[in-house]
This record gives structure tokens, sequence and C-alpha cells, in this order.
């Protein structure tokens, strides 16, 4: 195997040397297989220099593999190669390419990647700078985030998500404040919300959040009060109500109860979705699985430095 990285550049029998798919007077039965190496070489070249693989992404360091022969010592001035983002880098990031080593991230003026300038499932290109030992991401986006800044925050897509409760309604005890598993997902912008574990959503960048939510109860179990909460951090912040008394055999099955609010989240802290059901009873409640009427969004309306 070889490469086009290696080929000659003068033409002539450099390019035999380099290759060896052409000797001199070679017979004309293996000139076939030469043009069908030179065409696998060309492949794996465009396969190197366009985002055709995905990287995989796992504590700030991105890690590359391709088809080609690629060794340490090809890292030349100007290597060009690509990949699609599995993960948004949260801090600092690294590409390592075939277990080269790993190599820092600059943005396209050479300042260090800090977080958030490569989002999820985005085309990524990168140049090697020798001099610095790393790789620099060439992208037009890239370089829009890294000139272009607005009270000193880079602008790239706003975090935005919407997650809602399926497959099954959720039981929940009697007038107990309870977290709601959302556990499916309209869009998640930054890939910031978790709906398999703790159902929470953990923007990384700092600023003033538009937040909404909705549940519906299900229970049919004479529900007389009705509570939405949205919780920062373990403690409710906001919260809307429903409540009915004063006759029996109350009943407010198929109510949808919802709140909004804007909340300040600092890059650390998260938020999460509950809610509390009661019933003339006590017995269980129940919170519908609906993608229209129990769910939580939130959109970052106002960045913060």
């Amino acid at each position: 195997m070889s490469e086009i990285n290696r080929y000659g550049i003068s033409g002539g029998a450099a390019v035999q040397v380099a290759s060896g798919y052409f000797p001199e007077g070679q017979s004309p039965s293996s000139l076939n297989d030469g043009v069908r190496a030179v065409m696998a070489d060309v492949r794996r070249y465009v396969q190197q220099t366009t985002p055709e693989v995905t990287a995989t992404y796992a504590g700030g360091a991105y890690a590359l593999t391709l088809v080609r022969d690629f060794s340490a010592g090809e890292l030349t001035q100007g290597l060009t190669t690509a990949f699609v983002a599995i993960s948004t880098n949260s801090a600092s990031a690294t590409l390592n390419i075939n277990s080269t080593g790993a190599k820092q991230l600059r943005d396209s003026v050479g300042n260090p990647l800090s977080g958030e300038e490569i989002q999820r499932y985005q085309p990524v290109n990168v140049v090697y700078d020798k001099e610095r030992d790393s790789f620099n991401v060439t992208d037009q986006l890239m370089k829009f985030n890294a000139d272009v800044t607005h009270s000193t925050v880079p602008i790239t897509p706003n975090p935005t998500f919407r997650a809602y409760r399926s497959g099954s309604d959720q039981s929940m005890s009697h007038n107990t404040a309870t977290k709601v598993e959302l556990n499916s997902e309209s869009w998640d912008i930054g890939g910031f919300y978790d709906h398999s574990t703790n159902y929470r959503y953990t923007p990384t960048v700092a600023g003033y959040y538009q937040v909404n939510a909705s549940i519906q109860d299900i229970s049919n179990v004479d529900v007389y009060d009705i509570i939405i909460y949205i919780y920062k951090n373990g403690a409710s912040v906001s919260q809307g109500r429903i409540r009915y008394i004063g006759a029996t055999n109350d009943d407010l099955y198929t109510t949808v109860a919802s709140v909004s609010d804007i909340i300040y989240l600092d890059g650390d802290d998260y938020i999460e979705l509950y809610a509390q059901i009661a019933s003339e009873d006590s017995s269980g409640v129940k919170v519908n699985d609906s993608q229209v009427a129990t769910f939580m969004s939130a959109v970052l309306v106002s960045r913060t430095a």
C-alpha cells in the first residue's frame, strides 16, 4: 500500500519509485493492477480530506481512524484532514489520527479551543501546524466564531432543547413531588440534555434561558390538585398549579398544567421537570406519555460574559 502523500512531485522515475506501481519495463499484464492501486490511493486521499469519517470523543479528545496507511512522520506542514464530530467540545480539545498521538486543536487564528467551537455532527476540516505541533480548524463557521464577538463571548448556535415523555405513562405516588422522566428528544442543540439517566438539562453556556414545561394528568382517580415545578440544582424555582376543591369526586383527568419562566444558568447549573398530583382517595397517579402535553423545552435568549 502506498499513499498519494508519498508520491514524488517531479514526475518520471520519482513517482515510480514512490508508488512502486509502475516499475521500468513492467509487463503489460501488470499495468491494470498498477492503475487500480493508484485509484485506491486516490480514494483513500478523498476520505482523508473530506468529512466522511466520524471521530470519537471522550474527555476532550477526538480520535480519528482513517483507512489510509498513516504514520506520525507524515504530520507535515499543511497536511489536511476532515471528520464529523460526534460530540461538542466542552473545553480544550485534541485530535489523534490513527493513534499517532494527540495534538491540540486550535481555531483558525491559532487560539486553543476553549469550548463550544465544534458542534455535535458538524463537519470539521483541520490543517496541521508543524510549528505548534497542533491542528487548526479551518471551517468558515469556525472562523466566524473566532473572529466575531458580542460582549466578548463567541457567537455560536444558541443551545436549545425540547424533550418529552414517550413509550408509557409515568406512575407517581399521591401528592409527592416526583421528577418527570422525559425520555425522548425533539431536538438538542449542543447535546446538553440527558434523556436516559438523570433527565436533566445542563448547558455549559452561561446565560438566561427561556424555559417552558407542561404535564398532562392521566390518572382518572378523582385528582383535585396538580402542581408542576421547574427545579434548578435540585430545588424548585418556578411552578404552575391547578387546584379544584369544594366538591366530592373532583377529577382533573386529562388536564394539562404548565409553567414558563426565564432562568439564569451559570454553565454548571441544571434544570429538571417535577410534578405533584393529589388524588381524593390518595391513590397512585400518572403523567401522560404525550409529545404535545408532557414536555420541557429551553433556549438561550441572552448570554453573559
